[in-house]
């Protein structure tokens, strides 16, 4: 689950809780928490920064992230 602001027309700030199940993978499920900054480069491409937290013993007990995001023409 996430929940995004825009802060202006090019910066966005969001928060998600998130996870993996075992279901059919027998590996043990875990669950995190991370929040961070977006920045619309262009129309359609966006960067985000983001740091989080483990909620449960199999989750890493910190990590940050990068990403790049293309929205596809319609």
């Amino acid at each position: 689950a996430a929940l995004g602001f825009d802060l202006s027309s090019r910066w966005g700030t969001f928060v998600e809780v998130f996870g993996d199940l075992s279901g059919s993978d027998p590996g043990p499920a875990f669950h995190a928490l991370d929040g961070g900054l977006t920045y619309g480069v262009a129309s359609r491409v966006q960067l985000d920064v983001s740091v989080g937290v483990g909620l449960n013993d199999e989750a890493p007990d910190r990590f940050v992230g990068i990403g790049l995001s293309f929205r596809m023409p319609q």
